[in-house]
Protein backbone atom coordinates (compact mmCIF):
# COMPACT_ATOMS: atom_id res chain seq x y z
CA UNK A 1 0.00 0.00 0.00
CA UNK A 2 1.29 3.45 -0.93
CA UNK A 3 0.84 6.71 0.85
CA UNK A 4 0.84 9.86 -1.26
CA UNK A 5 1.71 13.44 -0.41
CA UNK A 6 1.26 16.36 -2.78
CA UNK A 7 2.91 19.76 -2.26
CA UNK A 8 1.55 22.71 -4.24
CA UNK A 9 3.50 25.98 -4.47
CA UNK A 10 3.02 29.14 -6.50
CA UNK A 11 0.75 32.16 -6.53
CA UNK A 12 -2.61 31.09 -7.97
CA UNK A 13 -4.38 28.73 -10.41
CA UNK A 14 -2.45 30.21 -13.34
CA UNK A 15 0.99 30.00 -11.71
CA UNK A 16 1.71 26.88 -9.68
CA UNK A 17 3.99 23.85 -9.36
CA UNK A 18 2.98 20.47 -7.97
CA UNK A 19 5.40 18.03 -6.37
CA UNK A 20 4.16 14.44 -6.11
CA UNK A 21 5.67 12.08 -3.54
CA UNK A 22 4.91 8.60 -2.28
CA UNK A 23 5.88 6.32 0.58
CA UNK A 24 5.94 2.54 0.65
CA UNK A 25 7.20 2.35 4.24
CA UNK A 26 5.01 4.97 5.99
CA UNK A 27 8.07 7.05 6.91
CA UNK A 28 10.17 8.17 3.94
CA UNK A 29 8.53 9.98 1.02
CA UNK A 30 10.15 9.68 -2.40
CA UNK A 31 9.49 12.21 -5.18
CA UNK A 32 8.09 10.93 -8.46
CA UNK A 33 10.14 11.61 -11.58
CA UNK A 34 7.22 12.68 -13.76
CA UNK A 35 8.11 14.55 -16.97
CA UNK A 36 6.11 17.10 -18.96
CA UNK A 37 3.93 20.08 -18.17
CA UNK A 38 1.73 20.21 -15.06
CA UNK A 39 -1.24 18.56 -16.82
CA UNK A 40 0.89 15.68 -18.12
CA UNK A 41 2.46 15.17 -14.70
CA UNK A 42 -1.00 15.18 -13.07
CA UNK A 43 -2.21 12.53 -15.52
CA UNK A 44 0.83 10.37 -14.71
CA UNK A 45 0.03 10.76 -11.01
CA UNK A 46 -3.58 9.67 -11.60
CA UNK A 47 -2.33 6.55 -13.42
CA UNK A 48 -0.06 5.64 -10.51
CA UNK A 49 -2.85 6.33 -8.03
CA UNK A 50 -5.18 3.97 -9.92
CA UNK A 51 -2.47 1.30 -10.15
CA UNK A 52 -1.91 1.37 -6.37
CA UNK A 53 -5.46 1.34 -5.14
CA UNK A 54 -5.98 1.72 -1.43
CA UNK A 55 -8.09 3.44 1.18
CA UNK A 56 -5.66 5.98 2.60
CA UNK A 57 -6.39 9.64 1.87
CA UNK A 58 -3.99 11.73 -0.20
CA UNK A 59 -2.14 14.26 1.96
CA UNK A 60 -1.92 17.73 0.41
CA UNK A 61 0.17 20.70 1.55
CA UNK A 62 -0.56 24.01 -0.18
CA UNK A 63 1.96 26.86 0.10
CA UNK A 64 0.65 29.43 -2.36
CA UNK A 65 0.63 33.21 -1.96
CA UNK A 66 -3.18 33.32 -2.12
CA UNK A 67 -3.84 30.01 -0.39
CA UNK A 68 -2.17 28.00 2.33
CA UNK A 69 -3.58 24.86 3.87
CA UNK A 70 -2.97 21.27 4.83
CA UNK A 71 -5.66 18.91 3.61
CA UNK A 72 -6.41 15.30 2.92
CA UNK A 73 -8.60 14.19 0.03
CA UNK A 74 -10.14 10.80 -0.59
CA UNK A 75 -8.99 9.21 -3.83
CA UNK A 76 -12.42 9.55 -5.43
CA UNK A 77 -12.28 13.34 -4.98
CA UNK A 78 -8.98 13.47 -6.86
CA UNK A 79 -10.29 11.20 -9.63
CA UNK A 80 -13.19 13.64 -10.14
CA UNK A 81 -10.68 16.30 -11.21
CA UNK A 82 -9.36 15.37 -14.65
CA UNK A 83 -7.60 18.72 -15.18
CA UNK A 84 -4.87 19.86 -12.84
CA UNK A 85 -6.34 23.38 -12.77
CA UNK A 86 -9.65 21.94 -11.50
CA UNK A 87 -7.72 20.11 -8.79
CA UNK A 88 -5.96 23.33 -7.71
CA UNK A 89 -9.28 25.21 -7.62
CA UNK A 90 -10.82 22.40 -5.56
CA UNK A 91 -8.09 22.85 -2.95
CA UNK A 92 -9.38 26.36 -2.27
CA UNK A 93 -12.93 25.25 -1.50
Amino acid sequence: MRLYKIIVTGTDVNDFKVEYTYSDNFVTYTPFDFKGNEQERYEQFLKDLKAHNGTNPILIKVKMKKMGTDRAFARNVIFECTKVEDFIERLGK
